[in-house]
This record gives structure tokens, C-alpha cells and sequence, in this order.
């Protein structure tokens, strides 16, 4: 079997899962084939470091506002 993983550098998340995922076919023995790729940079290196850069500047800038984000987004879901 032949896995592709599309991720993002952004937060290392995607990758995490990626890794996860492969982590449990080895661990299960079953054979496979994984490549993960960071599909900004593979599509548009360029587009990569805008969203990326703007990422980054935005947790500088708003430390706190993820947290605050996902906090109301799990109040208002239960």
C-alpha cells in the first residue's frame, strides 16, 4: 500500500498526524509505503513563505488568541 500525507509547516499539527499514522502501520506490521509532503511548498514556495510568514507574525502579534479562539469554539459546541 502507498500512503501520501499532504501537510503544512504551519503549527506541525499536520505532520504530527502524519506521523501518527505512519507510526501505527509499523507498529502494526503492515507494509507500506509513506511520503509526506508539505503541500505549500511543494505547489508554491512562494504563496508557502506568505501564508506561513503571516501565520507566524499573527502568534507573535496575538499570543493569546488561538487559545481564545478554540476555547470559544469548544463552549459554544457543547
Amino acid at each position: 500500500m502507498k500512503i501520501l500525507s499532504l501537510t503544512i509547516s504551519a503549527g506541525k499539527g499536520h505532520q504530527k498526524a502524519a506521523e501518527a499514522v505512519k507510526e501505527y502501520y509499523i507498529r502494526n506490521n503492515i507494509q507500506v509505503e509513506f511520503e509526506m509532503i508539505d503541500a505549500l511548498k511543494y505547489i508554491n514556495p512562494i504563496v508557502d513563505k506568505l501564508i506561513i510568514g503571516g501565520y507566524l507574525k499573527s502568534l507573535k502579534r496575538l499570543p493569546n488568541f488561538m487559545e481564545s479562539f478554540t476555547t470559544t469554539l469548544k463552549t459554544r459546541m457543547l
